[in-house]
């Protein structure tokens, strides 16, 4: 597995579907979980170097009006990138165009079996909120698996991913007791990330945190709140 996963190895990842779609006339690149950003080479670049025209859409007003503007171009090739969070817009004749070959959808969830070579992520990995935390940093997410691994080579739950996710962004082991020292990191030095995870993980995880904060010898479990 690369020591490094982060933007370089999803654009990479990205790639490797695009390719082999070169010549095609439209290519519809759906992702749902944002994991292209509007402008980034792995869209825009490609798509300049292979003679496409990138429709980046998230309404149907603005495709039409995008794809209305090349329409009567016959030698026009189309690359639409459907960032529609629940399939909201509307290409039957791009579809038709495109065919099943260069309908492509991006799941964050794939993207991180292939990376680890594990395939019993849960779905829940594409839940927006939960993939929108885990982009933020995709090496801290690889890590934090590679944790629950040393743990158990085979678990792998919905609380499990929810204390991966937190691992990642507080970049701890979750799944071992924390040291006096990186009870005091993460009380100093991550305290605002600490406050953001609340509504954005299942209160439960964020409760046992705090809980084991509590416990630590003085004067480390006062820091939470001091």
């Amino acid at each position: 597995m690369p020591e490094e996963v982060g933007g370089g190895m999803i654009d990479s990842w990205i790639l490797s579907k695009l390719d082999p779609l070169i010549g095609r006339p439209v290519i519809i690149l759906r992702d749902p979980q944002r994991m292209i950003i509007s402008g980034a080479h792995v869209v825009d670049g490609w798509a300049e170097e292979n003679g496409y025209t990138v429709l980046f859409c998230t309404g149907n007003l603005a495709l039409r009006e995008m794809a209305e503007a090349i329409r009567d171009d016959p030698d026009a090739r189309i690359l639409l990138v459907d960032r529609s969070r629940q399939g909201t817009l509307f290409y039957p004749d791009l579809a038709v165009r495109a065919g099943r070959e260069a309908a492509l959808s991006l799941s964050l969830r794939e993207f991180l079996i292939e990376q680890t070579g594990d395939t019993t992520w849960p779905k829940l990995v594409d839940d927006r909120e939960l993939s929108a935390l885990l982009l933020e940093d995709l090496p801290a997410a690889v890590e934090a698996h590679r944790a629950l691994r040393q743990v158990s080579p085979t678990r792998f739950s919905d609380s499990d991913l929810h204390k991966i996710a937190l691992g990642a962004a507080l970049k701890i082991n979750p799944f071992r007791r924390l040291a006096p020292s990186e009870i005091r990191r993460l009380c100093i030095e991550q305290h605002a990330m600490l406050a953001r995870l609340q509504g954005r993980l299942p209160e439960d995880a964020v409760a046992t945190l705090r809980a084991e904060i509590m416990r630590a010898p003085k004067p480390f479990c006062w820091l939470l709140d001091h």
